[in-house]
């Protein structure tokens, strides 16, 4: 006796578990698909973007007269001393005098002048700087297809492209008020 409602608690159980006991029925079929159009989304990217130019750029360059004047004054001195001198070692010794005397005379004579001469060169000169960028773009987020069951039109959205056909589930069930 008790395995007989062993056996019929398993029976009321698995009719319950089952569709088609339910009233509930489910399976898959094939609808044609009518029109596909792909999805698309904006999307903002921010990203760090190295931007070089090229621009022509004056270097001024500043030239002394002081060195000029130093030099000058040396040979000048130097010379006059070597024509001053009479023995060979006093020529020596008178040349390298009078250039001392020369180039600090030649010195002093040229800061007080204080001629400075100025050139300009001109190069081109590649500057860069990193700014941050927006750009809008479209990426593709999926398809939406438009497919035709058993005369009615339906819609959905679906990772990829489908072929002239869809497979869809249907669930029939009976209506209650």
């Amino acid at each position: 006796m008790k395995s007989i409602y062993i056996l019929s608690a398993f029976v009321i159980t698995l009719m319950a578990n089952t569709p088609v006991f339910a009233g509930h029925q489910s399976h898959t079929t094939w609808a044609r698909v009518v029109d596909v159009s792909p999805a698309y989304k904006i999307v903002r990217t921010h990203a760090p973007e190295r931007q070089c130019w090229v621009e022509t750029t004056a270097i001024r360059r500043h030239h002394n007269d002081e060195v000029a004047g130093t030099l000058a004054g040396g040979i000048i001195g130097g010379t006059l001393g070597h024509a001053v001198g009479h023995s060979r070692r006093d020529k020596h010794a008178a040349s390298a005098v009078g250039a001392i005397i020369g180039m600090a005379v030649g010195n002093n004579i040229a800061s007080k002048n204080n001629r400075h001469h100025e050139s300009i060169e001109y190069r081109d000169v590649e500057r860069c700087e990193v700014r941050h960028v927006t750009r809008k773009e479209r990426r593709l987020i999926g398809y939406d297809v438009t497919y035709r069951y058993k005369g009615d039109l339906y819609k959905t959205r679906t990772h990829s492209r489908p072929g002239k056909r869809i497979k869809v589930a249907v669930n029939v069930r009976p209506y209650r008020h």
